[in-house]
């Protein structure tokens, strides 16, 4: 998985990792280390999902094993 955004007209990746698919769950891992991301979990949930739904469907669903850091939150909002 590759997490990047266009800045200027040119595509800036921020970092890159592994989903794995374990049934329903969607397990990370490959990120780099201070982003805390590996291991960290969240279950999938088969509906469609629209942008209004995002935050009640998925973002509570996320258990990091850790938080990120303040260094990171700041490079990458």
């Amino acid at each position: 998985m590759e997490i990047f955004d266009f800045v200027g007209g040119h595509k800036v990746t921020f970092m890159t990792g592994t989903f794995r698919v374990d049934d329903q769950i969607l397990e990370m891992s490959d990120f780099p280390v201070e982003t805390d991301l590996n291991g960290s979990r969240l279950f999938h949930n088969p509906d469609p999902a629209t942008i209004e739904d995002w935050p009640s469907n998925y973002c509570s669903d996320f258990m990091f094993k850790g938080q990120v850091s303040d260094s990171l939150k700041q490079d990458y909002p």
